[in-house]
């Protein structure tokens, strides 16, 4: 199961090494290409052109249409393409799971936990995302082909 991190561009270096290896740990995979290649401070989205910042809007966007379920990691006082891309998963009815700064968003119904604080809320949300992946592959009824 792919998992979308959706998080503050300034926690990418906790996105890709703590946040990544919990997923990993729990069997599923994880999906932030932004975490990859941020430098942890914040974006500046005025030091590089336009071409180069719809590519980066253009690429997280398919990676969450990919993804099975995001994995929202909120923060006081930041954050805010993280409420646009919550905002596409609810409209694609994907399962949510909030962890961190708790918001009305958090409160959506496709908001399947809530799990307040850092780490631990983070490792919550992982063991349900991947309770919800084993439901799910058990609810998978494989199709014979005819012949």
């Amino acid at each position: 199961m792919k998992v979308y991190i959706a998080a503050p561009y300034a926690e990418a270096v906790c996105v890709r090494t703590t946040v990544f290896s919990m997923i990993r740990d729990a069997g599923l995979d994880p999906i932030a290409s932004w975490a990859v290649e941020a430098d942890g401070e914040k974006e500046n989205l005025l030091a590089i052109d336009e071409e180069r910042a719809r590519a980066r809007w253009k690429r997280n966007r398919w990676e969450l249409v990919a993804a099975d379920a995001l994995l929202v990691v909120a923060r006081d006082g930041s954050g805010g393409e993280m409420f646009a891309e919550t905002e596409l998963a609810r409209a694609m009815t994907l399962p949510i799971f909030w962890t961190g700064r708790l918001t009305l968003s958090a409160f959506q119904p496709e908001v399947r936990v809530r799990a307040p604080g850092h780490n631990d809320g983070i490792a919550i949300a992982i063991r349900h995302i991947a309770d919800y992946a084993r439901r799910s592959a058990a609810n998978v009824v494989p199709i014979e082909p005819k012949l």
